[in-house]
């Protein structure tokens, strides 16, 4: 059964747990993408959100964990399980192709801001632990996993290798505002990853060089 409020309009359904989280990550986003960091409020997320500011504050102390929560929870995954296509360049273009998406879906808009704006160091050193390390680490699986069934040498460097990818798709959105084509996402592992793991790229041998430790 319905209820109405003193107007005769139908009253607002209280949200409590899950749902009210839900919709109060969606109002922070929101705000992120019209406000930025600098200008978004906890006030101003509360009225979005239909809620109590208490609602919020007996959840997150400050403004930067609720930001902090409301992105991770809003970016899309890049790869649970890890993608397995066959290959490690058809792996690495799945997952780079999948971070610029990620880039340029709203919550990653917000984020780009954030990294942009340079006002807060500390909430910039927050995002990339917390959510640009996990997703670079995901690349870094895939190479050891190319490792372990003999595609790339175990010597190779997968750290660095696994950082440059990333490292290129994230610049060139800041620097532009656009992502990556899949063409060009396609050129990054041919020409930065792969001779980072000690790989020729395409055209350039008969057959893939594995790297070898000096």
């Amino acid at each position: 059964m319905s209820t109405s409020n003193g107007s005769g309009q139908p009253a607002r359904t209280r949200r409590r747990g899950k749902a009210l989280e839900e919709a109060i990550f969606a109002a922070a986003l929101e705000e992120l993408a019209e406000e930025g960091f600098e200008g978004a409020t906890m006030e101003g997320i509360a009225e979005r959100a239909h809620t109590g500011k208490s609602s919020i504050y007996r959840r997150w102390q400050t403004k930067q964990e609720l930001v902090l929560d409301a992105l991770r929870q809003g970016l899309p995954r890049l790869g649970d399980p890890l993608p397995d296509t066959g290959s490690l360049r058809g792996d690495l273009l799945y997952l780079l192709t999948r971070m610029a998406g990620v880039l340029d879906a709203p919550p990653g808009r917000a984020l780009r801001g954030m990294i942009v704006d340079g006002r807060h160091p500390a909430l910039v050193s927050a995002i990339d632990e917390r959510l640009i390390q996990p997703r670079i680490q995901l690349i870094v699986d895939v190479l050891r996993r190319a490792a372990d069934r003999g595609e790339i040498s175990a010597a190779a460097p997968v750290l660095l290798a696994g950082t440059a990818g990333p490292a290129m798709v994230v610049q060139e959105q800041l620097l532009r505002g656009r992502p990556l084509s899949e063409a060009r996402i396609a050129e990054v592992i041919d020409h930065v990853v792969f001779p980072a793991l000690g790989i020729l790229p395409p055209g350039l041998g008969d057959a893939p060089r594995r790297y070898r430790a000096q």
